[in-house]
């Protein structure tokens, strides 16, 4: 099946990423609300979807990071799922 972003991705980032990094608040001047945001990327100066790249792209290196610091979402919330990473990276690459 085909991934479809208002059904397959939309709904991921707004339960795990646009609480912080949304149009209301971009913690580390991150936004996921939109895609020239995020291919901008925050304070990082990394693009947060790098577009046939999901290896390169710095929600991925986050999201399935092993450095508790640097991992999101943070310890306190809901870790995405294996599902979640992996059609993430699907409709990156």
């Amino acid at each position: 099946t085909m991934i479809v972003f208002d059904r397959d991705i939309e709904p991921i980032l707004a339960a795990k990423c646009q609480q912080c990094h949304g149009a209301t608040q971009q913690k580390s001047g991150l936004s996921l609300h939109d895609r020239k945001s995020a291919l901008h990327g925050g304070n990082s100066m990394k693009p947060a979807l790098v577009p046939g790249n999901s290896s390169k792209s710095h929600l991925i290196q986050r999201i399935t990071s092993e450095d508790k610091f640097a991992c999101m979402p943070p310890a306190d919330k809901e870790p995405f799922t294996a599902e979640g990473i992996c059609l993430l990276r699907i409709w990156i690459d």
